[in-house]
């Protein structure tokens, strides 16, 4: 554990084997019946806590097979859930690469809705990839990634930071508490951006709008991330929206970025780039007045994304300022019309 609180709370959970309950307030039911999700996003101190055989996830993460758990996800005092589920590893890269491997927790529909939340009944959560600070300060980037996002964009996944804590009922009954944050729903999206997902496995970029592509490509450039593709949507959704004539991408799964630096990120040999921290524009060539226009909206974002991440609360100090120093060299180029003219005029040749 990298800090003295976190080893007190873990003595205080031990001693509350073998379920650990957030306090004595049982959560009113939710009116209007909104989801899980929908719930912890606008709460704070969010914990989830779930009691299962943790050495059987991990030897079997290849499988994603479901096995019984129970979970307790309390926001400050508030008991929301406490209810029988089922978790099972998921992730393509991550639970090849990661000790922790990424989870998905699948309640009843009918529990949920006794407690009061509609029936989107399955959370995804990303836990921290190691064990200790390394391991937390890559979940905190990737937040934190997600955060800039958002002020970029409402056509974005949201994300709900947690704290984790795994009561382990195997053999092997060391507990853990890791940092981590659940993504929203799919179908949550969509629905918030009145839309659907197609269910489709490739995707030309012509068939994407291009005003949100191209912010997109400058926001993955800002962060170093070339860990995405439209062709085969790798690690991004498209969502078909009634106001617009073609699809909206919405990325997610920042964790090859050059700003969260994973230890076991390493860019795709065809881009000659000899590290991740390396950023690689992936976006269309534009015009001189495009990539003008394009230099404009995040230079008059970059205040918000500095202030943002300096002020992010589920990070460390060491963090704060790594995210903010890479931030801040994105924005020295674009201070720079030449650079960014050419940065911006080279892109793909998409088809």
């Amino acid at each position: 554990m990298r800090n003295p609180k976190h080893l007190f709370v873990a003595l205080v959970l031990l001693l509350h084997l073998p379920f650990y309950s957030c306090g004595q307030e049982k959560a009113e039911p939710v009116a209007g019946a909104l989801s899980l999700f929908e719930t912890l996003v606008h709460r704070d101190s969010v914990t989830v806590t779930i009691d299962t055989d943790w050495g059987r996830i991990i030897r079997k993460k290849m499988e994603e097979e479901y096995q019984r758990a129970h979970v307790i996800i309390c926001a400050g005092a508030d008991t929301l859930v406490d209810l029988d589920a089922q978790v099972a590893s998921r992730g393509a890269v991550r639970k090849q690469v990661c000790f922790n491997p990424p989870l998905k927790l699948k309640f009843g529909k009918s529990d949920l809705r006794n407690l009061g939340f509609d029936g989107h009944h399955v959370l995804k959560l990303v836990m921290q990839c190691t064990m200790g600070g390394g391991g937390e300060s890559l979940a905190e980037k990737e937040m934190a990634a997600y955060g800039l996002y958002r002020i970029l964009t409402p056509q974005s996944f949201r994300i709900r930071p947690i704290r984790l804590i795994i009561l382990n009922k195997g053999k092997n009954r060391e507990n853990n508490i890791f940092d981590g944050f659940i993504i929203e729903p799919e179908k949550e999206l969509a629905d918030r951006m009145q839309g659907q997902i197609p269910k489709r496995e490739t995707c030309s970029v012509l068939m994407v709008e291009r005003p949100q592509f191209n912010r997109m490509a400058v926001f993955q450039y800002m962060i170093g991330n070339t860990d995405w593709a439209v062709a085969n949507l790798h690690n991004l959704k498209v969502v078909k929206v009634p106001e617009y004539h073609k699809l909206i991408p919405v990325p997610y799964d920042f964790d090859y970025a050059g700003m969260v630096d994973a230890h076991y990120a390493v860019p795709t040999e065809s881009l000659d780039i000899k590290s991740v921290r390396e950023r690689r524009y992936l976006g269309f060539s534009c015009s001189e007045e495009d990539a003008d226009k394009l230099a404009a909206e995040f230079l008059a974002k970059k205040q918000e994304f500095l202030a943002f991440c300096n002020a992010f609360p589920w990070a460390e100090d060491r963090t704060r300022r790594s995210v903010v120093k890479y931030l801040d060299d994105f924005f020295e180029e674009l201070e720079n019309p030449r650079q960014f003219r050419y940065v911006f005029g080279n892109g793909i040749n998409h088809k």
